[in-house]
């Protein structure tokens, strides 16, 4: 029964080849190629969806671990940092530039094992007038900048550091 339903397909000119192989159809041809196109399409539309993604900036990892202790000293919404750090609020974004002289970025690889998928940033912020501020938190690897998730990863190394200013 098998062999009169591969030879249906078969003539059917449905597939390039049928084989019975322990008494099934096995089906050869054109399947492939339209899985192969299929796999290639859904592999088209994941990097199409990563690429729009936005890139994490180093700026945005200052916003996550400072914006609190900012907007208690400029008297702004929390909400607020980031988007004056993206250029949005060119007004807060000054403001901000006259309070912060230099933040110190320093990211390092997680030595525990069960939490390798975390990146340690230590934040090192210098006020103008004198005042200092340090942050200690863990990021997802997603979330640290490309440029130092490179160096981290290509170079091995177990420490990448930056500086910021906001000008």
């Amino acid at each position: 029964m098998a062999e009169a339903g591969a030879a249906a397909v078969e003539a059917a000119g449905m597939v390039a080849s049928v084989e019975t192989v322990e008494g099934e159809p096995k089906v050869n041809g054109w399947m492939w190629a339209a899985l192969a196109a299929g796999a290639a399409v859904l592999t088209l539309l994941a990097a199409r969806r990563l690429a729009d993604r936005p890139r994490p900036t180093l700026g945005d990892v200052i916003a996550d671990g400072l914006a609190e202790a900012w907007s208690r000293r400029l008297g702004a919404p929390q909400e607020r940092i980031r988007p004056a750090l993206q250029g949005r609020d060119s007004a807060l974004r000054d403001r901000i530039g006259d309070l912060v002289g230099m933040v110190s970025c320093t990211f390092r690889q997680e030595p525990d094992a069960e939490r390798r998928h975390l990146v340690v940033v230590v934040l090192g912020c210098d006020y103008r007038d004198g005042g200092s501020a340090e942050v200690t938190m863990r990021i997802p690897w997603r979330r640290v900048p490309s440029g130092v998730r490179n160096e981290l990863l290509q170079a091995r190394t177990e420490e990448a550091v930056r500086t910021w200013t906001a000008g």
